[in-house]
């Protein structure tokens, strides 16, 4: 959803518009904690993975 509306903030003017700014900044926050939360659930999942097999380095 965050990835859309970041799309529709690059459809502007010559210059750009108080609207698209506002738009992006509004967006941002939301998308930071997603990437975050991410990173996170996956930092936990590999610390879980576990080694099959007798020769792996």
């Amino acid at each position: 959803v965050q990835l859309s509306g970041m799309h529709h903030a690059l459809i502007h003017e010559q210059e750009r518009a108080g609207a698209a700014w506002t738009l992006e900044w509004l967006i941002l926050p939301q998308m930071l904690m997603a990437a975050g939360a991410s990173t996170c659930v996956a930092d936990r999942l590999v610390r879980t993975v576990t080694a099959i097999g007798g020769n792996v380095d």
